[in-house]
């Protein structure tokens, strides 16, 4: 990672401890109460504070990746955003959550792989919209800073910074990899040999890659010749799978 992606990095897992750490005083869950109320709903001063803080992360990154994708500056956040997404479909790219300290069926979309880009403006799962609401009138919109619009705010968060920081890795085993990324809530949707627009990381087997074992086992030097070393440090054993991004364009 570059200086910039660690920084931002380091902001979301500061970011992720926070939100974890208030799952231990407020429920995680979407389970609906004796009176109907459904625990995903719940709000408060401190949610739409995180949710205020994620959210200005995620127009930054948007900001960067629209700055390092067209070479020049957006005019605007909206514009930045729109682009980013058609560019690489990111409304599509789907999570997981992982952490233990947090209960969701499916109800409300959060049991399973879900797309927290992938909403319809201004509905409930629109982190966005909940984020300007609560920024500009927090005494009157404070319910929409609720445990949904946190968690998803928080996984677009996770997404922008892989497209951000992600470089290509090979490996020897598709279980080698830690899927996801040192983040203690998600993990990211995945493929082997092929991609759809859900994926964001796709693993890729090299076709090749028995045929260059091959040839790497008959090139290595006897054991005892000087050469040994030397080839072990100038040429790498062969991976069998390489680790990349899905960036697809939008159809």
């Amino acid at each position: 990672m570059s200086d910039k992606s660690n920084m931002f990095w380091s902001v979301y897992k500061k970011l992720e401890s926070d939100v974890v750490d208030l799952s231990y005083y407020i429920h995680f869950s979407d389970e609906t109460s004796e009176n109907g109320h459904n625990q995903i709903w719940t709000f408060s001063n401190k949610i739409a504070d995180l949710l205020i803080a994620i959210s200005i992360q995620i127009e930054s990154l948007f900001l960067e990746l629209y700055k390092i994708e067209f070479k020049c500056s957006s005019d605007s956040i909206g514009a930045a955003i729109k682009q980013i997404d058609k560019k690489w479909n990111l409304s599509d790219k789907q999570v997981k959550i992982i952490s233990p300290n947090m209960y969701f069926t499916d109800t409300h979309g959060l049991g399973n792989e879900f797309a927290p880009m992938g909403y319809i403006p201004s509905d409930e799962n629109d982190y966005y919209v909940a984020y300007c609401s609560v920024k500009h009138n927090r005494i009157n919109k404070l319910h929409k800073a609720n445990i949904n619009t946190l968690i998803r705010a928080l996984a677009a968060l996770f997404i922008l910074n892989i497209y951000y920081s992600f470089k290509e890795i090979q490996i020897d085993q598709i279980s080698d990899y830690n899927y996801t990324l040192n983040s203690n809530v998600f993990m990211v949707k995945f493929s082997i040999n092929k991609c759809s627009s859900n994926d964001i990381l796709f693993v890729e087997e090299d076709a090749d890659y028995l045929k260059k074992v091959s040839e790497f086992s008959e090139g290595i030097p006897d054991f005892e010749s000087e050469e040994f070393l030397r080839y072990q440090d100038e040429t790498p054993e062969p991976k069998r799978y390489t680790i990349k991004i899905n960036k697809q364009e939008k159809l």
